[in-house]
């Protein structure tokens, strides 16, 4: 065992003493050392940076506790403590930033991270971290997350394929953790949970009967010696093993890394999602200390994703954080106003960006604030939660339950936080809109910033379809249903709204007025007011660009039509395009205008859209049914080169027009 080897003169056990005295194993294990026992006040682990101090006057030399508590006595901590040579870590998952901030503590301190569960012998596996001292580079060759490391004396680990549990899983293949030992429990009281998690060892060929050579020294010790009063209890040799709901895998050297929860995978929205993946890479940013994700149910029934995090004050994190005003001190330590976190919180989702897929993200922020004078937590809508600190639970813990639950009716009726600066002025559109996705967004904050993106606010496939529902309905536009993903903010959307009213012109009609403005207007600027009769002017003017005579089409392919199609990028355009191109009976070829800076990287935006949507063939481009041109359809000739120009104009014979706006005289140009 590894107690063996560990010096042991004062043993701090980090919780309260009510705890100890519920927790035998904890307060024995160092008295069978002969070591003395040390237990902090709740004052002593409550106030940040005494719990470090108060560990280095006793002059600790082990230790043991939970991650939770571990980064609890490194917040702020302002003491070494040299004296600290093992410290031993069991409960969940351990990182390798949980490592490096108690070694900075402590170079002396070797760190074991222990796995276990309360049906079996509590600990039952190991893995060391050697101290600063000894070995400076261990922890930089190790992954994120500490493995569970090789089972103890008697004991094996499992990993075991979840979907048949016959097959063992290969080195780095995600499975089960089960726990082969003789120390396990009984059972549960219920017999179903008992039939469930404790299992008979099905490896063995001799099934539910322990091998031959496994003698029953309790029950028959042999010679002329009876059986004890123990063999009045005994069940008999049996090969069991525990079900821990663990995943985890084999390393290459044989020890298991845990990975999860097996009940820690949701489904949301049809997509399966790992909590303990997010939380590694949250765990991950440099300015977040604590962090745990959780599924909770929004205003509709939603699940919804929810990551508490403590924030880290170190050096670089002011630039994140915004000041408060004089007037909106700290009140009794809690934590500063919703607003303040706001840029870290962006920066905090940028950075999960790279890490994870968009689904697996939480879309927005719920700001967790005091509400004033009385210290009850209410929250701000959005799925980021900022703490002072985690609730733990007497196991050192986080206690899920305890979190902060995101009320919406809550947070609608707590005080006005100022947040220090003008509401920006909106127009009618976009504050048109706004509305829109207040009705829509689970969550939405307060202010609706017009810069942010629909699905970093909550939004999702399925109220972006009702959004575009919604637009058209309000300003009577066909709105295509891939509107929202490409133009996501509220800037973005209403300037594509107020083009889409009046596709032709370029102007934009504000239903709400008699007169029409012009869509370019700065917020604020004056709105011009257009007579009828300058309205009108432009249809003089294109009328003179018009050629006197056009020919009738020509149809210059026998194996099919050649279509010219705009607006291909987008949703519906993408759509279209296949379409066309699985009839090559009627289809010879498509010819597509994409605005890019070249060819191939119109090609490339055509090919995207069409690969994300699950529908490109790449054999249209190789046979040739298939061209890109780069373009710009508010230019003259779409800005096309006169050997591009000439082709389209003497090949296409239909116009399939999905665009936000033409140029009409070339329209007519092409289609002669």
């Amino acid at each position: 065992m590894i107690l063996s080897n560990v010096t042991v003169s004062q043993w701090f056990l980090l919780t309260d003493a009510k705890s100890a005295l519920n927790s035998p194993p904890k307060v024995f294990t160092p008295l069978f050392f002969s070591a003395e026992l040390h237990v902090p006040t709740a004052d002593d682990i409550g106030t940040p940076g005494r719990l470090a101090e108060w560990m280095a006057n006793s002059e600790v030399t082990v230790t043991h506790l939970t991650p939770a508590m571990g980064q609890l006595l490194s917040a702020q901590a302002t003491r070494q403590i040299p004296s600290l040579l093992n410290a031993f870590f069991v409960g969940d998952i351990l990182t390798k930033r949980d490592c490096h901030r108690l070694q900075s503590l402590a170079a002396n301190v070797s760190i074991i991270n222990m796995y276990g569960t309360t049906e079996t012998q509590r600990a039952v596996s190991y893995f060391a971290i050697p101290s600063v001292s000894s070995d400076s580079t261990f922890l930089a060759t190790q992954k994120d997350v500490m493995p569970a490391g090789e089972g103890m004396v008697d004991v094996q680990l499992l990993v075991v394929n979840r979907n048949d549990r016959n097959i063992p899983c290969a080195v780095g293949e995600v499975g089960e953790i089960y726990v082969r030992s003789g120390g396990l429990a009984e059972g549960y009281l219920d017999a179903a949970s008992s039939a469930e998690k404790f299992v008979a060892n099905w490896f063995t060929s001799s099934g539910t009967k322990p091998p031959p050579t496994w003698k029953d020294t309790i029950r028959h010790p042999g010679g002329d010696r009876f059986p004890g009063p123990e063999a009045t209890y005994w069940k008999g040799i049996r090969d069991r093993m525990y079900r821990t709901g663990d995943l985890g895998r084999y390393l290459s050297d044989g020890r298991v890394e845990c990975t999860g929860r097996a009940d820690d995978q949701v489904k949301i929205r049809g997509f399966r999602i790992e909590l303990g993946e997010i939380d590694t890479h949250l765990s991950q940013h440099p300015y977040v200390r604590e962090n745990v994700t959780l599924v909770r149910r929004d205003k509709n029934e939603e699940k919804v994703l929810i990551s508490y995090f403590i924030p880290l004050d170190r050096r670089g994190a002011e630039e994140f954080v915004s000041e408060l005003e004089e007037d909106e001190e700290e009140e009794g330590g809690l934590i500063k106003p919703f607003y303040a976190y706001r840029r870290l919180i962006k920066d905090i989702r940028e950075h999960l960006k790279k890490k994870l897929p968009g689904y697996s993200i939480p879309s927005s922020e719920y700001f967790c604030v005091p509400s004033w004078p009385s210290s009850t937590l209410n929250i701000w809508p959005s799925v980021f939660v900022p703490l002072r600190r985690m609730p733990l639970n007497p196991n050192g813990k986080i206690d899920k339950p305890a979190l902060p639950f995101p009320d919406t009716a809550e947070a609608a009726s707590a005080p006005r936080v100022r947040t220090g600066r003008a509401t920006p002025k909106l127009s009618r559109t976009e504050a048109a809109i706004s509305a829109i996705w207040g009705d829509l967004l689970p969550s939405p904050p307060a202010v609706i910033p017009i810069d942010e993106s629909f699905f970093d606010l909550g939004g999702h496939s399925i109220l972006a379809t009702r959004l575009i529902f919604e637009l058209r309905k309000k300003f009577v536009v066909e709105a295509p249903l891939g509107l929202v993903f490409e133009r996501p903010t509220i800037k973005e959307l209403a300037k594509e709204i107020d083009t889409l009213r009046d596709p032709h012109f370029g102007l934009a009609r504000d239903l709400t007025a008699k007169v029409p403005r012009a869509a370019g207007i700065a917020n604020g600027a004056a709105t011009p007011v257009i007579s009828p009769e300058d309205y009108s002017a432009d249809l003089d003017k294109l009328l003179h660009q018009l050629a006197p005579k056009y020919s009738f089409a020509k149809w210059t392919r026998p194996d099919g039509l050649v279509i010219f199609l705009t607006g291909v990028t987008g949703f519906l355009g993408a759509y279209i395009l296949r379409e066309l191109l699985i009839r090559p009976n009627h289809v010879a070829q498509v010819i597509c205008l994409v605005r890019a800076k070249s060819a191939a990287e119109a090609m490339d935006r055509v090919r995207e859209s069409g690969t994300n949507r699950g529908i490109w063939d790449e054999h249209w481009v190789s046979s040739g049914r298939l061209l890109a041109f780069r373009g710009d359809l508010s230019a003259a000739k779409y800005g096309l080169s006169d050997v591009e120009w000439n082709k389209l104009v003497e090949t296409a014979n239909v116009i399939l027009h999905n665009g936000a706006m033409v140029s009409l005289v070339d329209l007519c140009h092409i289609f002669h």
